[in-house]
């Protein structure tokens, strides 16, 4: 099944986002941002990051604009690629992930508010003037956006804390009506979830933890079901387009596909020596990424 390709870096791999077409990969660790080629695995552009630490990085639609999503003091920053000119965007929030919002034509940027509460905020693309603001109103950090495929809605994963307390609740997932801003559905999860994500048909939410992965009836609210891997925390999923595939990246470097909605192991990946943080699907569900603490991501040819 697998032919692959290891894209180096020099630091652990935080994020991967194909381009809409599947042609481009853009990587990030906190240092810089990487676009390469998916089909040679050429790297085709090197960005040294400019900001204080990055957190996620993506190349707009436009092909020509790299987003680069800022933790340490919210100065995020556009860059265009063909000019080197790059737009701040400092009066927003942290962005401890992002995500694109095609419909709005914007960027999803998340972490928490000046409170430290949960926040996320919607950027216009070209802009990055502030659209819109989410506020869950809940003490902690949002780890994790997700938008659905109509783009009318998004899931937000927070972990739930306070600084000033030092008391730890339960992770949250947060789902949200994208062009009001208003909450639609809280998922009250275990603590220590990593990544969350729609399940096919986007009537489910499901979300990886330290015992395997969990999903919620989005109607309902209610906990539909859990695929459970005993000492081997997940920290990362993914679905395939075609619906039929879930991939699961483990603290110890494991991928597995697994057959979904039946829960069969159909292939395990060790080529990566350390945690998974993040795995995607290119649109056409023929290529995988997985990025990893051991300072690679790999892109794996699975036709899933």
């Amino acid at each position: 099944m697998a032919e692959s390709m290891h894209l180096r870096h020099a630091a652990p791999v935080i994020s991967a986002h194909f381009t809409a077409d599947g042609s481009r990969l853009v990587t990030a660790t906190g240092d810089d941002a990487n676009i390469w080629d998916t089909t040679t695995g050429e790297l085709l552009y090197a960005c040294p990051y400019v900001g204080n630490v990055l957190a996620d990085a993506l190349l707009l639609p436009d092909n020509r604009h790299l987003f680069l999503g800022d933790i340490a003091f919210g100065d995020s920053y556009l860059r265009d690629l063909t000019t080197g000119a790059v737009t701040t965007t400092s009066t927003m929030i942290q962005a401890q992930c992002v995500a694109l919002a095609p419909a709005q034509r914007g960027i999803l940027i998340a972490s928490w508010d000046d409170h430290l509460r949960g926040a996320v905020q919607l950027l216009d693309e070209q802009t990055t003037q502030l659209v819109r603001s989410y506020a869950t109103q809940l003490d902690g950090m949002i780890m994790r956006v997700i938008v659905s495929r109509d783009s009318r809605r998004f899931l937000a994963l927070q972990v739930c804390f306070s600084v000033w307390s030092d008391i730890v609740g339960d992770d949250v997932i947060f789902l949200f009506d994208l062009d009001t801003g208003q909450p639609l559905r809280r998922f009250a999860g275990p603590s220590s979830m990593y990544d969350v994500a729609f399940v096919p048909g986007e009537r489910e939410v499901a979300a990886s933890y330290a015992e395997g992965v969990l999903w919620w009836d989005i109607a309902t609210g209610e906990v539909a079901g859990q695929y459970r891997r005993p000492h081997r925390p997940i920290t990362s999923l993914a679905f395939a387009p075609s619906g039929k595939v879930l991939a699961v990246g483990c603290e110890d470097g494991t991928v597995l596909l697994v057959s979904w909605p039946d829960l069969h192991v159909l292939h395990r990946f060790s080529d990566q020596a350390k945690r998974i943080n993040r795995l995607a699907f290119s649109p056409d569900g023929r290529l995988l990424a997985s990025t990893s603490e051991d300072e690679t991501a790999c892109l794996r040819h699975v036709a899933a």
